[in-house]
């Protein structure tokens, strides 16, 4: 009984999108869910669900969130390569500020798994954001994310699923402008 649309641009909206790439992970799962806008007439911008990945994952909770954040550049990486050139924007949340410490962090030396996922993390949204070297990651209240749905045990039924859910069509504050989204590393 679940609906999901197949197209996400509104008509008479530019062809220029946002991504918002939004991660979180649990002492047993991670996951990611990237959503894609366009900018509306009045600023704001229009919100829906592109895809969404989960693993299971069994290493401390930061570091299977740093595992979230890669998984989240990883699926951003590839949503963008296929939209060939729409996509103008691209932000990354996590409610995890160990992990999102980690990525922001170069002065700090790390251990060597964490070194690596940091490196492949810079990697990947350094491709996305075409060479440049700030990482537009930043912190979310874990209430405002999403992505809890994928790694924390709940009821789930259709209606939180289907057309016209947050999970499909993302939470208010996801449909802010660029400048007015809760931007806080």
């Amino acid at each position: 009984t679940i609906q999901i649309p197949r197209c996400v641009k509104p008509e008479g909206t530019s062809p220029d999108m946002r991504l918002l790439c939004i991660s979180d992970a649990s002492d047993k799962a991670g996951g990611c869910a990237v959503y894609g806008g366009f900018r509306l007439p009045d600023g704001s911008y229009t919100c829906s669900l592109l895809c969404a990945k989960s693993r299971i994952m069994r290493n401390t909770v930061p570091r299977n969130e740093l595992e979230a954040i890669l998984l989240c550049a990883e699926t951003s990486m590839t949503v963008q390569h296929s939209l060939r050139g729409r996509v103008k924007e691209v932000f990354y949340f996590s409610d995890s500020n160990i992990a999102i410490c980690w990525v922001l962090n170069t002065q700090k030396r790390h251990r060597m798994w964490v070194h690596n996922r940091i490196k492949e993390i810079r990697n990947a949204v350094k491709w996305v954001s075409k060479g440049e070297e700030t990482v537009p990651l930043f912190y979310i209240q874990s209430q405002q994310n999403i992505a809890d749905l994928l790694t924390k045990p709940c009821p789930l039924s259709t209606d939180m699923l289907g057309p016209n859910s947050d999970w499909q069509s993302g939470l208010p504050w996801m449909r802010l402008s660029s400048e007015q989204l809760p931007k806080t590393q």
